[in-house]
């Protein structure tokens, strides 16, 4: 139990690996899962990892196509670059200003930009690609 009052909890199935016959190798195994485990909680207590449960919301604000990016609009009103490149399944062309997308945000060498940029449809779901 950690000092917050929660735990960290290591259940493992071995896989069919040998070398969990080996009573020493999986003891030992087991406390390098448990350690990671530990600086991964650590990590996220001290804001070092980002965690996203959902890919945030934004609008295309505006559109450079000719050289091949844009910027988003965050409900929080910031402004954050995006490349061509950085849009899914070929969907540069099919943006326009005001269209809604989700993103992911990553810190840029001018300031933020986004990643992993996808077209939301009507339903309010990522859209699927187009084949």
């Amino acid at each position: 139990m950690l000092a917050d009052g929660q735990t960290v909890d290591v259940n493992r199935e071995p896989r069919q690996d040998e070398r969990y016959g080996d009573a020493w190798f999986a003891i030992n195994d087991g406390f390098r899962r448990t350690r990671r485990m530990l600086q991964d909680k650590v990590a996220r207590t001290r804001g070092e990892v980002k965690n996203h449960l959902h890919a945030p919301i934004a609008t295309v604000l505006l559109l450079r196509p000719q050289q091949g990016y844009g910027f988003l609009q965050t409900a929080d009103g910031r402004e954050v670059y995006f490349h061509e490149n950085s849009v899914l399944d070929g969907g540069f062309s099919r943006l326009t200003p005001g269209i809604p997308v989700t993103f992911m945000e990553e810190k840029g060498s001018n300031g933020p930009q986004a990643s992993m940029v996808r077209i939301i449809d009507d339903t309010g779901t990522p859209a699927k690609p187009s084949r």
